[in-house]
């Protein structure tokens, strides 16, 4: 994942320690990562192919990898491949846009097929589209 001012030397990357407003948010989207998840299992053994739920949930771990309950999942995807695509951060704070426009992508495109395509889809737009709220706000 490029970070977003790349390029632009005057553009200062999200680092730093989260503030209390900031770690309040990050544990309601670690919540709608987790159903997220579930959503993509669901709609697994359903047979559909939740590809962008997964990639929706990676930016999410991504995000969290300061949160000590999903550490052992970010470690596991920081020492895969995926892990290239985090640098040079690694993640935290500056996965956020990434994972609000992959989230809102999402959602946008699970309307289309919304109320036909069965709970589990449902399920997936509403933890993406709560992801999405909680991101931006």
């Amino acid at each position: 994942m490029l970070p977003i001012g790349m390029g632009m030397p005057s553009t200062p990357l999200l680092s730093g320690p989260l503030t209390p407003e900031m770690q309040d948010k990050m544990a309601k989207i670690r919540y709608c990562i987790i159903g997220i998840f579930a959503a993509a299992v669901g709609r697994l053994c359903t047979g559909d192919v939740p590809f962008n739920e997964l990639i929706c949930g990676i930016f999410g771990i991504f995000l969290l990898k300061d949160d000590e309950n999903v550490i052992t999942c970010y470690s596991c995807l920081a020492s895969s491949p995926l892990g290239q695509c985090a640098q040079p951060g690694g993640g935290g704070i500056a996965c956020l846009m990434p994972f609000l426009l992959v989230a809102s992508f999402n959602c946008i495109f699970l309307l289309l097929r919304l109320f036909i395509g069965g709970a589990f889809f449902f399920l997936s737009f509403f933890f993406q589209f709560l992801g999405a709220v909680f991101a931006l706000g």
